[in-house]
């Protein structure tokens, strides 16, 4: 009721995203099940490790030859008679 004009509220800053949480880490034997897990946590971390596959081990690729031989040169060499 008093005569001052009314002042614009100030915009909202949004808020900001929640922080992530990192992952809790579990030993070895409570992956395997001989130690208990103590919080929902690092139970739904055992259970997403269940679920996802192993990853597959990189197989050692074979050594590459010097120089890749090409398929004209070996028929030269076949074709060829011995000398003597």
């Amino acid at each position: 009721m008093s005569g001052a004009p009314a002042q614009p509220a100030a915009p909202l800053t949004p808020r900001k995203p929640p922080r992530q949480r990192p992952v809790p880490k579990l030993s070895d034997t409570q992956k395997m099940g001989k130690e208990p897990v103590y919080s929902f946590a690092q139970l739904a971390a055992l259970l997403k490790t269940k679920d996802e596959p192993p990853a597959p081990a990189e197989e050692p690729k074979p050594p590459l030859p010097a120089e890749p031989a090409s398929p004209a040169a070996e028929e030269a060499r076949v074709e060829s008679p011995p000398a003597g």
